[in-house]
């Protein structure tokens, strides 16, 4: 909905993992790393981050759709646009992420990684 500006599930930026025989669905999103791999590996410095947000963003005006974002992100959440070639990713829309807000069921929420255990669980 933010950098598309519509909405479209095939353009989400989270992926839900089915395990088990399909027992599980388990979310992945990405976790705005503190050491990104992909901030590293974009030749053209297209992606950096917003120190006051913690956000990793691509600059789609300076990518050069190489693909080496993609490649180096270990969860896979970055992806290459079918139409223009270039990267997007996660960018939590501002700090207000259109997918927890628009969610029909509310199982998707926005929590601070401070207020996340070890194990994954939302700590109050």
């Amino acid at each position: 909905l933010h950098m598309f500006g519509g909405y479209n599930p095939r353009k989400s930026m989270l992926a839900i993992q089915r395990k088990w025989e399909n027992m599980a669905h388990i979310p992945v999103v990405c976790e705005q790393c503190a050491n990104p791999m992909c901030l590293r590996a974009c030749p053209v410095k297209a992606i950096s981050r917003d120190e006051q947000t913690g956000v990793v963003a691509i600059d789609r005006e300076t990518c050069i759709s190489c693909g080496l974002c993609a490649r180096y992100c270990p969860l896979g959440m970055i992806h290459l646009d079918a139409e223009s070639g270039k990267a997007f990713k996660c960018d939590l829309c501002g700090g207000g992420p259109n997918c927890v807000r628009t969610c029909p069921t509310g199982a998707l929420e926005l929590f601070e990684s401070s207020r996340m255990s070890a194990n994954g669980e939302a700590q109050p």
